[in-house]
């Protein structure tokens, strides 16, 4: 019975940051840490920490808002309310995200070596349009 309490208490915990995050308060920015690691440096004895998350991050948070029925508050909590908070001028170019499912690559090649994403080779819902 012990170890079903930590994960009632990580869902509960799970629950009330997606709620505290789509609920339209300013308080509330987006801050990611892709970690562009080559393969080779990640999957290793000592390899290095986080994840890749470049590529899927906005389409992931789409999904998270949309089933939370906060697709409004999206934009804020992605592009206004951090700026607003450190004083920062906002961003004037736009990111249009469009509810069509794409297979995320299973690695990005350059010339250091590849870099897997976060979601390789699975289907998100949503896809970022940078035009």
């Amino acid at each position: 019975m012990g170890s079903i309490i930590p994960c009632f208490d990580m869902i509960a915990r799970d629950i009330a940051i997606v709620s505290a995050v789509t609920s339209g308060s300013k308080r509330f920015f987006l801050g990611t840490d892709s970690a562009p690691h080559e393969r080779r440096r990640k999957e290793c004895p000592c390899g290095c920490a986080g994840i890749y998350n470049a590529p899927v991050a906005l389409a992931l948070y789409a999904k998270v808002f949309e089933e939370a029925g906060g697709l409004d508050k999206l934009e804020a909590f992605t592009s206004l309310n951090g700026p607003d908070f450190y004083g920062l001028p906002r961003n004037t170019s736009k990111i249009k995200l469009i509810k069509t499912s794409w297979k995320v690559p299973e690695s990005f090649s350059f010339s250091f070596g590849d870099i897997i994403p976060m979601f390789a080779v699975e289907t998100v819902e949503w896809q970022a349009s940078f035009s």
